[in-house]
């Protein structure tokens, strides 16, 4: 039981943050689609 309740908290630690990162980096490549091109995206991230 010890050894799971590890696990389940490193898997919170470590889910949570990425989680969070990758919701913002959608986001912001969500609100910049109205340009056409790729390079322009990259330039405005």
């Amino acid at each position: 039981m010890e050894r799971l309740q590890r696990v389940l908290a490193w898997e919170g630690s470590l889910i949570d943050p990425v989680g969070g990162i990758l919701g913002a980096v959608v986001l912001h490549g969500v609100l910049a689609g109205t340009h056409r091109h790729l390079g322009s995206q990259l330039g405005l991230f």
